[in-house]
Order: C-alpha cells, then structure tokens, then sequence
C-alpha cells in the first residue's frame, strides 16, 4: 500500500495536480485572454465545418458597384428607391427590410427651387391662386421622401425601416434638447417597433436588473417614413473583443421599453400581418428565459444576444443589384414569397464586419444569417452545464496524464501530453 501511495503521489503526478487546481482557478476566473482563445476556437470549428448552403427564403437587393456606376454616387433621390419597393411589391415579396436609414430629409434641389419661387412671389404680392395651386404640386410631385413614403404605403409588401441606437449619452448627441430625445423615442414607441410582451418571471422583477445591452435614444427616420413602415427594427452590432462579430442581440433597452432588431422584425412580417405574430420575451432573474416570434424560439444568452451560424463568406447568400431591379433585368418571380435584405456592399459606402469566415462582410448579411438560422431552426447554444463538462475534462485529463506520465517513456510522455 506504502508502495502503492508513493508511485500515485510521484512528483510528476503532484505537479499535475497543481497543475489541474490552477487550471480550474484560471477557469473559473474567466480571465479575458481565455475568452478570447475561445473565441479564436470557435472560428477555428467554423472554417473547419465549412461553407453551408442556406435555405431559399433570404435574398438581398444590394446597393453594390454596377448600382453606383449605373445611377450615380450614393445617397441617390428617394424616388429610386421608391421605384425599386414598387418593383420588388409587384414581384410578390413577402417582407423587405432597410439596412440602411433615412434620417435626414432627402436633398432636393427642385424643392428649394419652389421654394424660393414661392417666397418671391410672396414678397412682390402676386396673388394668384392658381399659380399657388400649380407650385404646391409640383412640390409635392418633386418631394422625394412624399414619393418613398407613397411607394411603402401602397406596399403590398410589408416594409421594416431601419434605425440604429446611440448607445451613450456623449457629444453626438449633446447638442439635443431632452424634448427632442423624448421625440426620437416616442417614434418607435409603439408596437411596431418593440415586443408585444415581456413577461417577468418573477414578481417585483425591475427592468434595471437585467442585463440587457442599454439605449441611450434612437436615430429614426424622418417621420414622414416612420408614419407608413410596416415596422421598425435596429440594426446595431456589438462585436467581441477582438472585433469579430458573433452574437447579435436580439433586444436592446431603451427606457422601460425592449425593442427588436431589424432580422427579426423581416422575419415577423414574413410569417404574417403584424397583429398576428406575436414576440413574447420572457426574462428572469438570470436574464432572458426565452424569445419567441411566432412559432420560433430563439435560443439566447442570459442577455438576449444570439450566437449566428453563420452559413459562410460573403455572398453566400443571392444578392441582386438595385440596377438590375430598376432595369428590369431580373426574371420575373425572381422574389415572389421572399425575405428581401436591402442594403449596400459597394466600396466604401457599407456596413464592413468581421466575421469567423470573413474579415470584409457585409452588416446585412449577418441580417440574413440570423433569419436563416430561425427559420431552419439551425442554431448554435450553449447549455450552462457545459462549464461543469469542461471542468470534468481538465480535471480528468490532467489526473490520467499524471499517473501516465511516471510509466511512459521519453518518447511516448510528450505524444500522450500532446
């Protein structure tokens, strides 16, 4: 038994045990270099597992360089882009969502044009209402954002505009007055913009004690868009530490209110009229229990965000240039019962992340990833018991190459280690 003892409690094996204890020390600790190499792990598995095909339902219409060559420079009139939802409507769409956001008025030089005229005619007191009549509409037939406004109202596709959260309260922002914030706010206050229901499990639950990613205000569109949207969906990105892009949060707070991302809200609208398809969160004390939208159930972390799956490179998803819409060149149907993505890809003017398999990708296509996975129900989780199977593995293995090691030979030690 003595014998037994001193081959068991061998300096090598001593030292793994130390070795294991320290291990599960640094574990436990989670210090941010460990987390890291996790996450290079994870890349690791992606580039390894490959490029997978999506499903059929997710394309993207994309603002790429044949479109800047073709109509001109971005920002282009609104009225291009009114055309194009026309278009992509009368293709039989079944959602379509905005990328891209149109906070400011459209830039129009024929209005300022109208009304300069308007104020001269003022100033030299011509009255003539006829003439007035005759400036008013063609104001109105020049005014680019009435145009795109038309254009999603008469929609019979449903449009989800895009917008992004200031997440600070920094100079960006400074020189607002708080009425002008509480406006900002009250524009997407309503249901087309946030769940349908939040649902705490437990009583006397605050919002304040969840950790939810947290607001500051919204940048909407301008409120002649807003009033005829379908709905409204942010499409802010919270990379990891070293840049890479994810996880997606699918809710965000802003105020007492818990708002949802753009992919969700085109997934949402493509199941059904906005009043049919619920979004249920539910929280807890531990955060984010569950989030539903219709018959999905996205699985998340304790604050809300959603690791993608992503299916591959850029472009691994159709992507159709605005040029070819607007020109026709695209065969007819190439839309009907789709999720349409719009968003940019030329140099310069989009949306660059870096993801596991691509350090230049679009922002939209993480969009479509996001939809895919809730639709093929492909996600990747993480249960909270894989902590204890990790610590299992370290302590385990570490004992067996502790006892092993003593017996092997200088050859045989290193490979097993290894």
């Amino acid at each position: 038994m003595i014998g037994f003892f001193k081959r068991v409690l061998s300096p090598t094996f001593l030292l793994s045990l130390g070795m294991v204890i320290g291990l599960c020390v640094l574990y436990l600790a989670g210090p941010s270099f460990l987390e890291v190499m996790e996450l290079k792990a994870l890349d690791l598995r992606f580039l390894a597992r490959g490029p997978e095909k999506p499903g059929p339902e997710v394309v993207i219409a994309v603002i790429d360089e044949k479109s800047v060559d073709e109509i001109g420079r971005w920002p282009w009139p609104r009225s291009r882009i009114a055309e194009m939802v026309r278009r992509v409507s009368a293709d039989g769409a079944k959602s379509m969502a905005f990328d891209i956001g149109f906070f400011e008025p459209d830039q129009n030089s024929n209005l300022e044009l109208i009304d300069r005229l308007k104020d001269e005619i003022l100033r030299i007191g011509v009255d003539q209402p006829e003439l007035a009549q005759t400036l008013a509409r063609e104001r109105e037939r020049s005014d680019n954002d009435l145009i795109l406004a038309k254009a999603i109202r008469e929609s019979a596709t449903p449009v989800v505009l895009g917008y992004f959260f200031h997440t600070l309260e920094d100079e960006t922002v400074a020189h607002l007055k708080p009425e002008e914030i509480q406006a900002k706010i009250n524009r997407i206050a309503d249901r087309r913009a946030h769940y349908t229901a939040t649902r705490f499990a437990s009583a006397g639950l605050s919002p304040d004690d969840l950790p939810f990613p947290q607001a500051f205000m919204p940048e909407t569109n301008i409120p002649a868009l807003m009033d005829v949207g379908s709905a409204s969906g942010y499409f802010n990105m919270f990379p990891d530490p070293d840049g890479t892009v994810r996880w997606v949060p699918m809710t965000v707070r802003c105020r007492d209110q818990f708002y949802l991302p753009l992919s969700i809200q085109g997934l949402r609208l493509a199941l059904g009229p906005l009043e049919k398809v619920s979004t249920v969160l539910t929280v807890s004390e531990l955060g984010v229990e569950q989030i539903k939208v219709g018959p999905h159930n996205l699985p998340t972390d304790e604050s809300g965000r959603l690791l993608v799956n992503y299916r591959g490179p850029a472009q691994t998803f159709p992507h159709y240039s605005i040029a070819d819409i607007l020109a026709g060149r695209l065969p007819q149907g190439t839309f009907k019962d789709k999720i349409v993505l719009v968003g940019a890809t030329a140099v310069g003017i989009y949306d660059l992340r870096v993801t596991p398999f691509d350090s230049v990708f679009p922002g939209i296509e993480i969009h479509a990833n996001v939809i895919d996975n809730a639709l093929r129900n492909d996600f990747l989780t993480r249960p909270g018991w894989t902590a204890l199977l990790d610590l299992a593995a370290i302590i385990l293995i570490g004992i067996v190459i502790g006892l092993a090691l003593p017996r092997l030979s200088a050859l045989t030690g290193p490979l097993m280690g290894l």
